[in-house]
């Protein structure tokens, strides 16, 4: 969940500076191998792309536990049913991340005037498109084993970019973004709008 976090980041480098993963984070409630840290200049303006990339951030963890459990190939059909059937989703220790996310949804929707839930589910197809794209999940994978197998307290992220590229995912990984950042951005009320068919 941490790594699909970090890899969701990596899209988002001109907003936020990755700093490292800090391996067997121990306190508060982060449940998991570890947590990456980033730094954002405090004096930018949070405009809406902020949230937005933040709510993908959120939900990226959510999303990899459900491909975790799954399948990549069971979640490939089945999210395209989402919201009216969202029984496959992994939930369990996402909560944090889904009060998070709730809370990053409301400012976009209000400057674009649309709903929070449809605000919502755009942001989260989004994310399980991104994650579904060929190269992406093969990082999530390598990046989650080699911190399993590191016996550093971190890992800092410059030496995480020098062993990114010479995987055999790395062409499809940077395939990924670029179709994802083509796709979405600039932000728009017609980019963040999604068809919900209410039962």
């Amino acid at each position: 969940m941490e790594t699909a976090h970090y890899l969701m980041a990596l899209n988002f480098s001109t907003e936020f500076e990755l700093c490292h993963f800090a391996i067997n984070q121990s306190g508060g409630n982060k449940i998991g191998k570890g947590s990456f840290r980033f730094v954002r200049n405090g004096h930018l303006k949070m405009h809406p792309k902020i949230y937005e990339n933040l709510a993908l951030i959120n939900i990226s963890g959510i999303c990899a536990a459900t491909i975790a459990r799954h399948g990549k190939e069971e979640v490939r059909r089945a999210y395209q049913n989402f919201p009216l059937d969202t029984s496959m989703m992994v939930m369990e220790e996402s909560e944090r991340d889904y009060e998070d996310l709730k809370r990053l949804i409301s400012p976009i929707a209000r400057h674009f005037l649309l709903s929070p839930r449809q605000v919502q589910w755009n942001i989260t197809l989004a994310a399980f498109s991104y994650f579904l794209h060929p190269g992406v999940w093969e990082g999530v994978t390598w990046l989650a084993t080699q911190l399993q197998n590191t016996n550093q307290s971190n890992v800092s992220h410059l030496e995480l970019l020098e062993h990114i590229p010479l995987q055999n995912f790395y062409p499809s990984l940077q395939e990924a973004a670029e179709v994802h950042i083509l796709n979405r951005y600039p932000l728009s009320k017609e980019n963040l709008q999604v068809r919900l068919v209410e039962s």
